[in-house]
């Protein structure tokens, strides 16, 4: 027959469910690893509690007898107690300890339960173990936790026969689970679950070392750090339920402070150091600069994240704290992580002897601020370096751009014997997705692999980007497939692969898998699912989208998403749509807007409109080297060469230049770049020959060039010998030269691909049977057959 234990609860009801953790933790305890359930019962089924004993102790008595002594039938009361006095409960001894175990501690029994009848209500007031096979009926008077052991499942716990009590092995289990708990300090710490800790806090409780300020400190730091984002009344709640039943200590109120500073939501700790009821130290304000850090680096502009930083700096100087070198290393990270280097600089030259978390963090805060080569220096001059620094370096590199010194940055790192975790890993993999360089991103990937790393969120989130932006999108969707945990940004990630490969169906259906997963896509994933519908040429699923923004998800529209339709409409040949949309926008159309009506311009050569975008582009950003270019191609197209003149004319006047082509091929690990003409490769020879080959076997095919967007009034031979010279050509060159037969040659270009090429390579990818996939700044094109994937449509 199963054992029912229960624990009573001397509440009124609305007090009762304030207090259901107690029980929950208790009950915990005292079921060993059973489930615990929560009923409210009346005084009357209490009585009948008691009856079904099988032995009614004198103690047991007693204590029915006070629990019953507030309801309003006293008479039973008195009948089923037997007219025992309520003090009489201290009577309990070893020869009854079986029948009945009350989890509470000897000194406070009588004081907490004595015939005073105080009004500091105990928070157990009777543990009962008895045999139960009837159903328990509800009421409103006490709470009453539960649960139900078989006594053959509570014995082999513990190693005994079957035959042996169930109180015994119950109570055993119990004993010996809290064996250990000798330092609940330590042990709280390390706790493995929530359960663990509400364990811990009930040895605590009956032990009576809850009171030691160490031991509460490290519980309250420990049920705050374990809470989940969406555990508003759980173990947080309880965390704070626990501070006003003792005595103030800046102990524990900083514990609890370091706990939600360092957990999944900092701007709790804000909340906490508001309501401290003390004067706060050196090392409240080092928590609250943690969770400052942390808000900064989540704030939506850099405005906020000024002001999250500064109020916490003025008022760690008001309580006198911001010299404390604590304070001082963390305000230098709080300003990194704002974007403000000058703060963040003038933070760490206040600092006599910086430790290596200080230069560490100054690192960081130069690299991420665009000044890597300081930061470079600042991290060669340091006499340690452990994994933070180096992560911070490379992660530095990869924030501005520099991704083959990231990458080497890295080999250097595993090479000096830094711990290379998945923070490193993550940064690399940013570094391959820049560079395009998908075999070094397989390498990372088998390096993650064979170190044993679980597949985490970011860590695959970092794997989906990576094989997206070298177009694997097979194996981004494979690492997708596999990922056992997924978050918004996964699923915006898998999405953005899709869409950036031109897949925009498969964008589409990704899309609505994610709303019916019950995951709110945020205002990324609708840029990039409208940016999978342009290249895709979806206007109404584009146009559909769009609407449900607001109406579905009560996201209101960004300037991207704005700019997203203009595309669309443009690129589809709805150029009057493209105008009707910006002017019925309501908000004041940016440089992406007018950026994208002047591209639709260029490629259904409506010069007017052209202009018309181009005067309302240059009023917002005068230097746009881009947006010359698209213009001159306007001119370009329809032989204004006058147009072409005053364009280039307009360009040197400001100071504005072309960005060069460049094109990047990986081979054997090692990226390698190639400008327009460039000639400085060491295997510029084999170049020119593979590329005299090239065009000797497409013209064969009836290959004709296509000189449109050359910018210069130049004779026709010219013309061609300029666009032969084009960076993506000499990479495709050199891949055909250095690749095995078998293999994709991959490019990434820095520019859009220009129409010649774009045919030229579709011709390579026929007559010489190679599968060529080339990322440029706008999308990717897998070359296949004499085919794209664009179907021209870019």
């Amino acid at each position: 027959m199963p054992y029912c234990h229960v624990i009573v609860l001397r509440r009124g009801k609305n007090e009762a469910k304030k207090w259901l953790m107690h029980m929950k933790l208790l009950a915990a305890v005292a079921l060993h690893q059973a489930k615990t359930n929560i009923l409210l019962f009346s005084p009357g089924h209490a009585c009948k509690v008691f009856g079904r004993m099988p032995h009614r102790v004198p103690a047991a008595q007693g204590r029915v007898h006070r629990l019953l002594d507030g309801a309003p039938d006293r008479n039973r009361a008195r009948r089923v107690a037997g007219g025992l006095n309520p003090c009489e409960c201290s009577g309990m001894d070893g020869r009854n300890h079986m029948q009945m175990q009350p989890l509470i501690n000897e000194r406070s029994r009588c004081s907490t339960h004595g015939c005073r009848r105080s009004n500091s209500v105990p928070i157990i007031e009777l543990y009962l173990q008895f045999p139960w096979n009837g159903p328990l009926p509800r009421g409103p008077w006490f709470v009453v936790a539960f649960g139900l052991v078989s006594p053959r499942a509570a014995n082999a716990r513990n190693g005994k026969s079957s035959r042996q009590s169930s109180s015994q092995a119950v109570g055993r289990s119990v004993s010996n689970q809290m064996r250990p708990l000798r330092d609940p300090a330590k042990l709280a710490a390390a706790a493995s679950s929530q359960r663990h800790l509400r364990e811990i806090h009930a040895h605590l409780l009956v032990s009576g070392r809850i009171a030691s300020p160490s031991h509460l400190a490290a519980f309250l730091a420990s049920l705050a750090s374990s809470s989940s984002d969406d555990d508003d009344d759980g173990d947080l709640s309880y965390a704070r339920l626990l501070l006003p039943r003792r005595p103030a200590t800046l102990l524990a109120h900083n514990s609890l402070l370091r706990a939600l500073a360092r957990g999944r939501r900092p701007h709790l700790a804000f909340g906490a150091f508001r309501d401290l009821p003390l004067v706060p130290d050196n090392y409240s304000f080092t928590f609250l600069v943690r969770a400052a850090t942390a808000l900064a680096a989540a704030a939506a502009s850099a405005l906020d994240a000024a002001l999250i930083a500064g109020s916490v700096h003025a008022s760690a100087l008001r309580h006198g704290h911001a010299g404390d070198p604590h304070v001082q290393s963390g305000a230098v990270s709080m300003y990194a992580a704002a974007g403000d280097v000058g703060a963040a600089r003038a933070a760490f030259a206040e600092i006599a002897s910086p430790d290596v978390v200080c230069v560490t963090a100054m690192v960081g805060a130069l690299a991420t601020g665009g000044e890597a080569d300081a930061a470079r220096e600042l991290f060669d001059g340091m006499p340690q370096r452990d994994h933070v620094a180096w992560n911070a370096m490379i992660a530095g590199y990869v924030h501005t751009g520099r991704s083959r010194e990231a990458l080497r940055l890295f080999d250097e790192m595993r090479h000096a014997g830094a711990a290379v975790g998945e923070v490193t890993l993550v940064s690399a993999l940013t570094a391959c997705a820049q560079l395009g360089a998908l075999e070094r991103g397989k390498w990372v990937h088998s390096c993650a692999h064979s170190r044993g790393m679980r597949l985490s969120v970011t860590l695959g989130t970092a794997l989906i980007d990576m094989y997206s932006k070298c177009g694997a999108v097979a194996a981004a969707m494979e690492v997708f497939d596999s990922m056992g945990e997924r978050n918004v940004y996964t699923w915006t990630s898998a999405v953005s692969g899709l869409a950036m490969n031109g897949m925009g169906r498969d964008c589409l259906a990704l899309f609505k898998r994610m709303e019916s997963t019950g995951v709110e896509p945020n205002g990324v994933t609708f840029v990039v699912v409208l940016r999978g519908c342009s290249m895709a040429g979806l206007v109404d699923e584009g146009r559909a989208c769009f609407d449900s923004m607001k109406s579905n998800h009560g996201i209101d529209p960004w300037l991207e998403h704005y700019g997203c339709m203009v595309d669309l409409y443009g690129r589809a040949g709805r150029l009057d749509d493209a105008v009707n949309f910006i002017n019925g926008m309501p908000l004041e159309p940016h440089e992406g807007v007018w950026g994208a009506l002047l591209n639709a311009s260029r490629i259904h050569k409506n010069v007017e409109l052209g202009k018309y975008a181009m005067d309302k582009l240059m009023a917002i950003e005068s230097k746009n080297d881009a947006a010359h270019v698209l213009l001159s191609n306007i001119y370009a197209d329809s032989q204004n060469w006058k147009g072409v003149s005053n364009v280039r004319n307009m360009m040197k006047a400001k100071g504005v230049k072309k960005v060069p082509g460049c094109s990047a091929i990986e081979v054997g690990g090692k990226v390698h770049e190639f400008f327009v003409g460039g000639k400085t490769h060491p295997r510029h020879k084999e170049i020119e020959m593979m590329l005299a080959e090239m065009n000797q076997r497409l013209r064969l095919q009836g290959y004709i060039a296509n000189t449109k967007e050359v910018l210069f009034d130049i004779e026709e031979e010219d013309k061609e010998d300029a666009i032969s010279l084009h960076s993506e050509k000499l990479a495709i060159a050199f891949g055909l030269v250095a690749l095995p037969e078998d293999m994709e040659i991959r490019i990434v270009k820095n520019l859009r691909v220009c129409e010649d090429c774009h045919d030229y390579t579709k011709m390579i990818s026929k007559v010489f049977n190679r599968e060529i996939v080339m990322r440029d700044r706008n999308r990717f094109h897998h070359f296949k057959d004499g085919a794209c994937s664009c179907k021209d449509y870019w």
